[in-house]
């Protein structure tokens, strides 16, 4: 559902859980957007 861009406080309400725990615990990121961030961070980096 994090892929999916749902609200993580939907998530959490449909599972039973507080956000902290949907977080914490259950939300996984997907390589393919760790590897966005990285690259995001670098170019900000390298650019100034």
């Amino acid at each position: 559902m994090n892929e999916l861009e749902i609200d993580p406080k939907v998530v959490a309400e449909q599972l039973g859980h507080t956000l902290d725990v949907n977080l914490n615990t259950y939300t996984k990121v997907a390589q393919k957007r760790r590897k966005q961030a990285v690259d995001l961070l670098e170019n900000s980096v390298l650019v100034n």
